[in-house]
């Protein structure tokens, strides 16, 4: 038997789009949980739940309005920025430099694992989950509003619970890794980043008369399903060591680099277990690379 916490309609106002060097959209898996470890450590410090853990989540996205603009005959859109507070010239105020941060308004749900609950205080539990995250950020973003909160058992041999828990997720759309379309391609010699790019290009096609006329337009890309870069996680590019001025001296430092894979956006009812949605971390010294994944 497992336990399951719901947070349901979680709007999230201003979270950060600059999912990675590369990217801009939602945020990255590695802010979602992140702060689903901020909100165990928190729940940990309750003394009635110090031995609870989260060890995975998943995120079913409901709305997103990514904070851009795109004007009358522009070829791209453009970032919706602020620049605060204005300073003082002469008799006037002017902007003051700053560096463009990318915004989008989010309605979402989370679903988290839940290790340790032994049934005493499951009643109080949903009230403490609340009264927590008024006091968080989610994704860098201001949380403005919480609809419910509940928690979910699914036995694995009864696969009904699972998708009842799973139905709870809808309307939306989880995202999941989708890794194994780059590795089909790197198998085959290809190289990882045009694999990635390969799979999110679209291809327009002129469709022409007996004539020669071009009639029409057809546009197709590689793979199905809706597929999108996303930032999972972080490559090592230097030893673990130590260097100067850093924040923590008693943990070795490493400088790292955003670890970019492809991921699908998939309705919740189109998967059999909870396990196929839920992003656990994943530590592989050998590589140096500090991964968030939902693939064994």
């Amino acid at each position: 038997m497992k336990s399951y916490l719901l947070i349901r309609h979680m709007k999230v106002h201003n979270a950060n789009a600059m999912s990675s060097t590369l990217t801009i959209g939602v945020p990255a898996v590695t802010a979602w949980m992140g702060a689903v470890h901020a909100l165990e450590r928190k729940v940990r410090q309750q003394e009635i739940w110090n031995h609870i853990r989260f060890p995975g989540a998943g995120i079913s996205f409901h709305q997103c309005s990514l904070q851009v603009y795109k004007g009358i005959g522009d070829s791209y859109y453009s970032i919706i920025g602020t620049a605060n507070p204005l300073r003082k010239k002469g008799v006037g105020f002017e902007k003051p430099p700053f560096i463009e941060e990318p915004r989008i308004h989010l309605d979402i749900s989370l679903l988290v694992e839940v290790e340790g609950l032994d049934g005493d205080n499951d009643e109080e539990f949903p009230a403490c989950i609340r009264r927590l995250l008024a006091s968080m950020k989610m994704a860098g973003g201001d949380i403005l509003n919480i609809g419910e909160i509940s928690l979910s058992y699914a036995d694995e041999d009864h696969p009904r619970e699972e998708k009842k828990i799973l139905a709870s997720l809808m309307p939306g759309f989880v995202l999941i890794e989708r890794a194994d379309l780059i590795r089909q391609m790197t198998e085959k010699g290809a190289d990882s980043l045009q694999a990635l790019l390969d799979y999110l290009k679209v291809t327009r096609t002129a469709q022409r008369n007996d004539k020669g006329d071009i009639t029409g337009w057809e546009y197709s890309r590689k793979g199905n399903g809706w597929l999108v870069p996303i930032s999972v996680g972080f490559k090592g590019i230097s030893k673990l060591g130590k260097v100067k001025n850093q924040r923590d001296f008693s943990t070795p430092h490493q400088f790292v680099e955003n670890a970019v894979t492809l991921g699908e956006f998939r309705m919740p009812y189109r998967f059999e277990h909870v396990d196929d949605i839920l992003w656990h971390y994943k530590y592989d010294s050998k590589n140096s690379l500090y991964l968030c994944s939902n693939h064994e």
